[in-house]
């Protein structure tokens, strides 16, 4: 049984919403106390399941392993390889501000102070934005390449352009 097509959406889902509030930036919004755990719980959970969906995509190219354009496979494979370690990134600077903000004992760690300040150079400064954006375009290219796998090139603009961009 084919379990990618079951696992894939929901990261998607969640680091998508994650990039859109981080991208989003609104003041009203980011003074709210939820709003850094929330950005967080979206993070870590996103990236679970995309390295999750990342087990079951190898198995779903396995079983397909014939009817698939090879080079398509790889740079899908490849590229959403890449947006579950930008998101990745990401997360344990979340991860790492959130345990010093609640328990500040990262500070007592020997690298501690370090720890502290690359988690607050990664999860709270405009890198952040950086990190969010890029790992949006780059599942934007993997949801390309996958909907080319399955439903063919051009299934819409949008798939079109990025297939012909990165296929030849």
């Amino acid at each position: 049984m084919d379990l990618h097509p079951l696992t894939v959406h929901f990261p998607i889902a969640l680091l998508s919403l994650y990039s859109a509030m981080e991208l989003a930036r609104l003041p009203v919004l980011m003074r709210q106390p939820f709003w850094f755990p929330l950005k967080a719980v979206l993070l870590i959970v996103g990236v679970v399941g995309a390295f999750v969906s990342l087990g079951t995509g190898e198995e779903a190219a396995e079983a397909a392993m014939g009817n698939l354009d090879r080079q398509v496979l790889e740079l899908h494979e490849n590229f959403a390889t890449v947006a579950t370690w930008v998101y990745t990134v990401l997360t344990v600077g979340y991860v790492l501000m959130w345990l010093d903000r609640s328990t500040s004992k990262v500070r007592s760690l020997p690298a501690g102070l370090f720890l502290v300040r690359l988690a607050g150079w990664i999860a709270a400064s405009p890198l952040s934005m950086a990190f969010a954006l890029a790992g949006l375009l780059l599942m934007t290219v993997v949801g390309a390449l996958g909907a080319s796998m399955v439903y063919g090139p051009e299934i819409d603009p949008a798939v079109s352009v990025i297939y012909h961009l990165l296929i030849r």
